[in-house]
């Protein structure tokens, strides 16, 4: 399926721009004031890389959606395995309503898959 938007990883784009992402969770989760803290509290994490930030761009080049993949290790007995769990999704509101979620969505399932998340 071809979006009139781009889907991928914040670190795609070059220079990752975290400040543009820190915006994007802070004016979507209005009501919580320590979203961009918790953001930079996601990156100092050792399991942490910039293309666990899956992110949609509108046609116009807006970073309009996004979520984090935290990438955690849980232990049952003996077994070890690798999650991924889904954190920070929000998009921006003018861009609601246009599919962007579902394929975020679709391209983080994919993204662990391909990086080896049990």
């Amino acid at each position: 399926m071809t979006y009139p938007f781009q889907i991928g990883a914040l670190s795609d784009d070059g220079d990752v721009d975290y400040h543009a992402s820190d915006h994007l969770s802070a004016s979507v989760f209005t009501g919580y004031n320590g979203e961009r803290a918790w953001c930079a509290r996601m990156r100092r994490d050792p399991t942490f890389r910039s293309e666990n930030i899956r992110i949609v761009r509108a046609a116009d080049g807006i970073l309009a959606s996004q979520l984090y993949v935290i990438d955690r290790t849980v232990r049952i007995e003996s077994s070890e395995l690798r999650m991924g769990g889904i954190g920070g999704v929000g998009t921006d509101p003018k861009y609601r309503k246009q599919g962007m979620a579902s394929a975020r969505m679709r391209d983080a399932e994919a993204f662990m898959k391909t990086n080896d998340f049990d």
